[in-house]
């Protein structure tokens, strides 16, 4: 009873004090592949105060489990930061929290397309990602993302992404932009994924079979046609060997006159 009383305050306490808990980093991951679509990992790495602190922490993240309402309801810093702030809706999601590393762990799947498709040519198609999606970090109409939050937009290998679109301070790696420390009034993401120049693997089998399938009703009807007139092609072939052969009927051997 004793030990349940104990268990009771602290959790209590702990409810209490939340609001005083402190992120040490935020750590953000946007994968979008080729399509739009995107998968997002926020990681929050906390920073404790004290060892009961993080005891009645621990306590609620195995009460809380993988309910995001539950972790959202008790924690005012939590939060999808692409989820319904940002005008999307989560279809799938799973949090982790590894008292290792003192790291919460969210994963989600978003619903609909995270980036637009602009434009579609024959060589690349253009996706632009909008600025309502980074409407969490609007601070007084201002997209204000700290000094200690990592977001990084990681895009399809063969991206290009449109530098001059960015604020300064964002940090280009081949097809992955890093955004931290950064104020702005407007920040959107432009990019274009280009396309193989050649179909390469399944589908050149695919449109070497559809080639083949296509030619097999003509041979069919080839061979139909052929089939109803084979009397015709073989007198006209029987006449063509006996006009070009070159066997010849011998004449008779001239007979000899002899005066004996």
């Amino acid at each position: 009873m004793m030990k349940k009383a104990l268990l009771f305050a602290l959790v209590l306490a702990f409810a209490l004090n939340a609001a005083a808990l402190k992120v040490g980093t935020l750590d953000i991951s946007v994968n979008v592949d080729s399509s739009g679509n995107a998968l997002v990992a926020e990681n929050y790495s906390m920073a404790f105060s004290s060892p009961f602190e993080e005891n009645a922490f621990e306590e609620s993240a195995r009460n809380n489990s993988s309910s995001l309402l539950a972790w959202q309801a008790d924690f005012n810093f939590f939060f999808p930061h692409f989820g319904n702030i940002a005008g999307n809706e989560i279809e799938t999601s799973t949090i982790i929290y590894d008292p290792q590393l003192k790291a919460i762990t969210l994963r989600y799947s978003l619903k609909g397309v995270f980036a637009q498709l602009v434009q579609s040519e024959q060589r690349a198609d253009s996706f632009l990602i909008q600025d309502r999606q980074l409407s969490a970090f609007r601070d007084a109409g201002i997209i204000v993302i700290p000094e200690n939050t990592k977001l990084r937009i990681i895009l399809p290998p063969n991206s290009e992404i449109d530098a001059s679109k960015l604020p300064e301070r964002a940090v280009i790696n081949e097809n992955q932009v890093l955004f931290t420390g950064i104020q702005s009034n407007s920040m959107s993401v432009a990019y274009k994924v280009t396309k193989p120049i050649a179909p390469i693997g399944s589908d050149l089998f695919g449109n070497i079979s559809g080639i083949y399938l296509a030619l097999i009703p003509l041979a069919a009807i080839a061979l139909i046609v052929a089939y109803a007139k084979r009397d015709e092609i073989e007198e006209k072939i029987e006449g063509y060997l006996v006009e070009h052969s070159e066997i010849k009927k011998r004449e008779p051997d001239e007979e000899l006159d002899l005066d004996i």
